[in-house]
């Protein structure tokens, strides 16, 4: 099957241009934190502890 795309329909839907929010599982919290900031250069605006042992 070949798909077609037609150009009226995306003319009409508007275009991502900014992510605010993301949510990524990760299993070890430190090492990602430690890689999405030291190693992407983003920002940690909060880093909280939702229960014992749980961030």
């Amino acid at each position: 099957m070949r798909w077609r795309v037609i150009p009226s329909v995306l003319e009409s839907r508007p275009m991502i241009t900014e992510l605010t929010h993301a949510t990524v599982l990760v299993e070890d919290t430190d090492e990602a934190l430690s890689w999405y900031t030291e190693k992407m250069g983003f920002e940690t605006r909060s880093d909280e502890e939702f229960a014992p042992g749980m961030r």
